[in-house]
This record gives C-alpha cells, sequence and structure tokens, in this order.
C-alpha cells in the first residue's frame, strides 16, 4: 500500500480538519501527518499496532474506528526555533522557557560557569545550546539529571554547540555536540 501524506490545520477536535477527525479505517501503517497550527508544525506518523490512550500532543488517538491504530509525534517545529534567545546560568541551573535555541551566559558575566542541571524542558522537548559570548566558557556537566556521552562538554566559542532532549523529572540527554570554534 501507499504511504499517504495529510496536512492538517488541529490535532484533537473530530472535525475534517482534526488528525483525529481521520477515519482509522482509511489509515495504514506508515501513513504520515503534518499539523500546522499558529505558528508550529507538528509530524506524525501513525503506528498501526500501538493502541495507546490518547496523550495529546504526543499520541493522537482517530475518533472514528481507531482499532489498534495511533498518531505518534516524532517532532515538532516551532516558529521561535529559529531564534536564540539569551539565557544565564544561575547557581548551576539553566532555566529554558521551552524548546528553542539559547545563547547561554555565565551568572555574573564570570570567565567560566557550569550547567549542573537543565530546567524547562518537558520529555521530547530539544534545545540547542550556545555559549553568548567568546569570552566566557560554559560548561556542560555530566550527571545524575545532564545525560551526556561519557564526559563534560566545554564550550568555548560562538561556534560550540549542545543538543539535549528532556526526558522527563527535570533530566535531559544529550543529542550531539559540535566542538568547531576553538
Amino acid at each position: 500500500m501507499a504511504i499517504v501524506a495529510y496536512v492538517k490545520t488541529g490535532r484533537t477536535g473530530g472535525t475534517a480538519n482534526d488528525l483525529d477527525g481521520i477515519d482509522g479505517n482509511s489509515l495504514n501503517a506508515g501513513d504520515i501527518a503534518f499539523v500546522v497550527e499558529t505558528n508550529v508544525i507538528y509530524f506524525y506518523w501513525l503506528d498501526s499496532i500501538a493502541a495507546g490512550a490518547e496523550n495529546d500532543p504526543y499520541i493522537i488517538v482517530p475518533d472514528a474506528n481507531p482499532g489498534t491504530k495511533n498518531w505518534e509525534l516524532k517532532t515538532c517545529i516551532d516558529q521561535t526555533q529559529s531564534i536564540f534567545k539569551e539565557v544565564t546560568i544561575a547557581s548551576g541551573v539553566l532555566t529554558l522557557t521551552g524548546p528553542g535555541n539559547y545563547h547561554v551566559d555565565t551568572e555574573s558575566d564570570d570567565a567560566s560557569d557550569t550547567i549542573e542541571s537543565v530546567a524547562g524542558l518537558a520529555e521530547g522537548e530539544r534545545a540547542i545550546l550556545v555559549p553568548e559570548s567568546d569570552a566566557r566558557t560554559v560548561i556542560v556537566e555530566n550527571n545524575a539529571v545532564v545525560k551526556l556521552q561519557d564526559i563534560d562538554f566545554t564550550m568555548q566559542s560562538q561556534y560550540d554547540a549542545i543538543e539535549v532532549q528532556g526526558l522527563g523529572g527535570g533530566v535531559v540527554r544529550e543529542c550531539w555536540r559540535s566542538s568547531c570554534g576553538s
């Protein structure tokens, strides 16, 4: 069977414009859907054997004839993700305002500061962190709530970057890192 791509303007609500408004009988494994809402694009993949409970926006279940079919959120793109917001480390804690891109500054413009925990990312949300200034070093510490690839990551240039993903319960993990400008 061919994979079908759907474009909708809402996740839930049961109307023809909503993702959950697609009749489950017309869906096949591997179908994809884009939900375009104000400033956000959600990308979903259909799992035909999941039979899970709805958990908007992560899992969307068809209102009609769901059977064992669920729409699973794979990623979302927020318009503000292209803009870098400045945040400052405070006593080892980096507090974000959700997914996006962040310039990270040291507390009191110190020459160096360490991120010991990251707050503000829900499960599955991602953030890219880069230093605010080449004059200040930002260290991301590998520990119980910041799960890195074995070792701390020192960013000494505005061209260094790391992406982290929220795992829930205040825990984040490293997705990737790039040390280009040192």
